[in-house]
């Protein structure tokens, strides 16, 4: 025989309220799936590697509003499934704490964090190739740092680009996970201040997510986060480019962070060149005058068609 048993889970005004969001991450180590998750359209990605804790990296899909974000990777500095319990609600700890292992200096964290020693570290890299002259990546970097250790405890986290700059030169570990205004994406550089509301750094791109501020939106569990971001970063095309994702914990391995990154967010679009003509009269009564043409945003060698007398030079006269 079989006994089945129905439980109804009554809440203190007779019915429990659906959940509004969900947060499901599947912990997942195998880097070229990772890869694949977050690469888009116009690039084409190889040589994927992962150096992680056992359980610092995953794949997460979401409901809701909060996050952003509606399905990408995580990579942390503790456990990437724990990131699902509410902050702060029951049975869930008041903060993430995960000593993971993985313990090493990468001198590019160690570059941005202001921190001597890095911690607890968890690094996606791969090598991808731009068919176009702009290249994307959508993410959210979140940490149980917040509130509390702004400006003490600034975990390391960064997205570095290697390769040909198209305005000259070359990329070299170029952090391009930054604000709209370059300013790079830093416990230290986006926060809502200690006490909160307090000395506050970019406080727009910022989401409070500490337990004590009441407001019933802490689904999953950092305790600050940013809203949603795109990088956007000029690419020669056709050209090999080297990304490296990187998170630690910095000082010591306490309070984990973490970042999430859009699905199929690193992708290139191609922006179009700008192109200026510019007349300059003769002075007086004459009849003599000449016009030139400029373009900008172009990373090739442009030719130039005139429709009187189909001259092929950037200037001509009379």
């Amino acid at each position: 025989s079989q006994i089945t048993l129905l439980l109804f889970p009554i809440s203190a005004f007779g019915f429990l309220k659906p959940a509004l969001a969900q947060l499901v991450v599947t912990q997942n180590s195998v880097a070229a799936t990772l890869a694949s998750q977050i690469a888009g359209p116009g690039v084409t990605i190889s040589k994927p590697a992962l150096n992680c804790g056992a359980n610092g990296a995953g794949i997460f899909t979401y409901t809701g509003i909060d996050l952003g974000l509606a399905n990408g990777i995580l990579l942390t500095t503790g456990i990437a499934t724990q990131v699902v319990a509410p902050n702060g609600g029951p049975g869930a700890p008041p903060y993430l704490s995960f000593d993971n292992k993985n313990n090493f200096n990468d001198p590019d964290l160690v570059s941005i964090s202001s921190a001597k020693d890095t911690f607890n570290v968890c690094i996606l890299e791969f090598d991808f190739t731009p068919i176009c002259n702009s290249m994307n990546m959508g993410f959210v970097f979140g940490s149980d740092e917040y509130p509390k250790f702004i400006n003490k405890f600034n975990d390391g986290f960064g997205a570095f680009l290697t390769g040909k700059n198209p305005a000259g030169g070359n990329y070299t570990a170029f952090n391009i996970a930054s604000l709209p205004s370059g300013t790079p994406v830093e416990i230290n550089t986006v926060n809502a201040g200690w006490p909160i509301g307090t000395g506050a750094s970019n406080p727009t791109y910022f989401v409070e997510n500490y337990p004590p501020d009441g407001t019933g939106t802490h689904n999953f569990a950092y305790n600050g986060y940013t809203v949603p971001l795109t990088s956007v970063t000029p690419v020669v095309a056709c050209t090999p480019y080297h990304l490296k994702i990187a998170v630690a914990d910095a000082v010591n391995g306490l309070y984990d962070s973490g970042v999430f990154v859009k699905g199929n967010s690193v992708t290139c679009v191609t922006v179009p060149p700008v192109v200026t003509a510019t007349a300059i009269p003769s002075p007086g009564c004459g009849v003599q005058a000449s016009a030139y043409v400029t373009v900008t945003g172009y990373t090739g060698t442009p030719t130039y068609s005139w429709s009187f007398g189909g001259l092929t030079t950037d200037t001509i006269k009379n």
